[in-house]
């Protein structure tokens, strides 16, 4: 991936006007535009060996396809291990499924004596839970048709982020590169191949995203109200889309994005409507979708504690140093002499944790992309720092505010924002070509090391 140019690539953006200089060697940010370029080896003390490095790759077309294949299969390796074990929440969701389809819950499981045919489920809306429902009818009570829906959600946010940045920069190497960073995320990994609701409703709320910034304002609003009823969070990547709409100038007048910005919203909630209400009237008890959104809300609200997280919760800025984890599942073996345990080891471990050379950089990259925007009015540089404020703020004010209980796995929206902005940092030009290749680096290293089957045999 390093092939591209040190310098940023230009391009006229989807949402509008052109966003940086052309592509090669360029000025420093803050040096005049008159001032003579620096010579290959300022901005690069050995450019000769990276760009070796990176004629060791194929096209970027086709390390995408490599990829999103090495995504896939970290994604089905052993899925069905430990024992058919649920995972975490897919106690609630897998269940719910099974009383969706009349089939039995065992009697210690959640919603073993809720009614056959409806979705236990009612603080979140029920379409998660149907495709769950889908997915175990066609492929069976078992771990590929409770993890099938999540495995392809997760595909769909990698592919996702690089139409994103693809959108918005004719560098054919960033798309791919800010694709690669989030599909070694280990948070992103771990909700991609269980039965949980947070990677089935970034999905198509990325989707939204890509749609936004290609100007395709009413098929976006179909992604967005998708998303909304599979889970409401949802609401907060809306609200970032339509900051974006407004604040993109572009070659369109304040006016024209006020109308653009109206009809993703109109269309969000027309298309959420549509798909909640006949939904709660065939699979819950409530009338209508206003009567399920307010129990949803009181619901939310009520989840609350003074006196700080405990256990397993986590406050939202505590997602910013990646100072708390979640062990979702671990099953330990113990090497013996005898009766007498020596050691004890993780044999299969699923964390809920940002990647640590993702979250390590994450502020300071998020930092630059606002910088980007405000000097250079550069759309996807704005849409990272949307997206990551849209996502963090309200989590952070519920917080504040009514001492609303959080887990980091409320983080995992943030992914993307922070795999385009650490890419986009990264791409800034002057920036030597090494720290790319040593970032990728920290990633895999960490993916591994996170990685939730200790061992390959």
């Amino acid at each position: 991936m390093g092939v591209a140019p040190a310098g940023d690539a230009v391009g006229r953006s989807a949402l509008g006007e052109l966003t940086e200089r052309p592509a090669g060697p360029t000025s420093g940010a803050d040096r005049p535009a008159t001032q003579a370029d620096p010579p290959p080896d300022v901005t690069d003390p050995a450019p000769h060996r990276w760009s070796r490095l990176g004629e060791l790759l194929p096209g970027p077309r086709l390390t995408l396809l490599l990829v999103l294949l090495a995504t896939l299969l970290t994604r089905v390796f052993k899925l069905g291990e430990p024992d058919r074990s649920l995972v975490f929440d897919e106690a609630y969701y897998v269940n719910a499924a099974r009383r969706i389809l009349g089939w039995a819950v065992p009697e210690d499981e959640p919603y073993a004596e809720s009614p056959a045919g409806l979705d236990p489920n009612t603080e979140h809306p029920p379409l998660g839970k149907l495709l769950l429902a889908g997915s175990m009818r066609l492929f069976g009570d078992d771990p590929l048709g409770w993890r099938l829906p999540s495995i392809v959600a997760g595909l769909v946010v990698v592919v996702a982020v690089y139409l994103l940045a693809a959108s918005l920069t004719r560098d054919p190497w960033l798309p791919v590169y800010a694709a690669t960073v989030v599909a070694l995320d280990n948070l992103l990994l771990v909700h991609s191949r269980i039965a949980t609701l947070d990677v089935l409703f970034l999905a198509p709320l990325l989707v939204g995203a890509v749609l936004v910034v290609r100007r395709h304002w009413g098929w976006a609003g179909v992604a967005c109200g998708v998303a909304l009823v599979v889970k409401t969070p949802a609401a907060f990547g809306v609200l970032a889309l339509l900051a974006v709409v407004l604040l993109v100038p572009g070659s369109d007048t304040l006016r024209a994005r006020l109308r653009q910005a109206l009809l993703l919203g109109t269309s969000t909630a027309v298309v959420a409507l549509a798909l909640m209400w006949p939904l709660d009237l065939r699979y819950t008890t409530f009338d209508d979708p206003v009567s399920h959104a307010r129990h949803i809300t009181s619901y939310g609200l009520d989840v609350s504690r003074t006196g700080g997280p405990v256990d397993s919760e986590s406050t939202p800025w505590q997602w910013l140093s990646g100072e708390t984890e979640l062990t979702y599942l671990r099953v330990d073996t113990n090497e013996m002499a005898g009766e007498e345990v020596l050691t004890t080891r993780p044999e299969v471990w699923f964390r809920g944790a940002l990647s640590p050379a993702l979250v390590g950089v994450a502020l300071m990259a998020i930092s630059y992309a606002g910088w980007r925007w405000v000097r250079r009015r550069d759309p996807l540089a704005l849409w990272s720092v949307a997206w990551a404020v849209g996502i963090f703020a309200p989590y952070f004010v519920l917080a504040t505010v009514s001492h609303r209980i959080s887990y980091l796995f409320y983080a995992l929206p943030l992914v993307p924002a922070y795999g385009v902005a650490v890419t986009l940092l990264l791409w800034h030009e002057g920036l030597p070509r090494a720290p790319r290749w040593g970032f990728l680096a920290a990633m895999v290293l960490g993916f591994a090391a996170y990685f939730p089957f200790r061992g390959l045999g």
